[in-house]
């Protein structure tokens, strides 16, 4: 078992570093926590929508060569549908499987910080237990953010820092929908420089990772001379292998910040609240009802 942490604000760099080691220590846990959902849903994804997505490719192609004298409107026709097809399979499987996984990993990630036991079955037994709650809110702060992005990239960019804790709120505080949004809004006001630079180094570890498996995956399969829908199937496979691999990543990045931004703005130190012979105890399993105080 993890010991459990001594619990004291940190920088960015101390909580990635932190975040590292705890991914480290439990990764079995925490990638077959990923895996237990997004593989099935990626392997669906990709049935559904490599041929359409080569399809796709050859149908612009055809339309680009048309438009230029006489634009084929068959051809356009059957883009949008396409469009349309992999917009569905894309929300489906990024809108309502992957964030389970999220919800589970962020469960996982505050447990075995906190030095307390966690295992899959429980994790997804609870977040299956608050489908309805947990999905809705995530659904209903993302299409706030996606609104903002829409009319301006700002507001867009602003939402998107207010509701970053959402999935925490719901998951560990027992809040729901526009109540989990306001109080994710409370714990990144005065902390937006903050959660863009964790934003920011998230993303850069992504980057770099993403362009080796990029052209690792290139190497291989021009080496071993697949046919184009192989190709891009193997080639998608690599992305997925590490999208699996960063994700528990992600998932403890945020939980260490929304702890180290509660101990800054509320004195959340859960070694002097609850003692116990580990130093730390976590929070209830099964959070408060909706609209129940949050723990200070």
């Amino acid at each position: 078992m993890t010991e459990a942490p001594r619990l004291k604000p940190q920088e960015i760099l101390e909580l990635l570093d932190a975040s590292f080691r705890l991914y480290r220590e439990n990764f079995a846990l925490f990638v077959g926590l990923t895996a237990l959902i997004y593989v099935p849903g990626q392997i669906l994804q990709m049935i559904i929508s490599a041929p359409i997505t080569l399809e796709f490719g050859e149908l612009m192609a055809k339309w680009q060569a048309s438009a230029r004298s006489n634009p084929d409107m068959g051809v356009l026709k059957q883009m949008i549908g396409h469009g349309v097809t992999l917009f569905l399979v894309s929300a489906l499987v990024g809108g309502i499987l992957f964030p389970l996984s999220t919800g589970a990993l962020t469960l996982a990630a505050s447990r075995r910080y906190l030095g307390q036991p966690a295992s899959l079955r429980e994790c997804y037994g609870f977040i299956f237990r608050n489908f309805g709650r947990y999905v809705g809110t995530l659904l209903l702060s993302g299409l706030a953010a996606g609104l903002g992005f829409m009319f301006c990239v700002v507001p867009g960019i602003i939402l998107s820092v207010w509701f970053v804790f959402t999935s925490s709120v719901v998951v560990l505080e027992g809040l729901g929908g526009t109540e989990a949004m306001g109080r994710s809004r409370q714990l990144s006001r005065g902390n937006g420089w903050r959660v863009v630079g964790m934003f920011l180094l998230l993303i850069l570890i992504a980057m770099i990772l993403g362009i080796g498996g990029s052209a690792f995956s290139n190497f291989v399969t021009e080496k071993l001379a697949l046919e184009k829908l192989h190709e891009f199937m193997a080639q998608q496979a690599v992305q997925d292998v590490i999208t699996l691999l960063l994700a528990p990543f992600y998932s403890i990045g945020w939980i260490l910040l929304y702890y180290d931004i509660r101990i800054r703005q509320e004195g959340y130190d859960l070694e002097v609240r609850l003692p116990a012979p580990s130093g730390t105890v976590l929070p209830p399993a099964e959070p408060p009802p909706p609209g129940s105080a949050a723990p200070a």
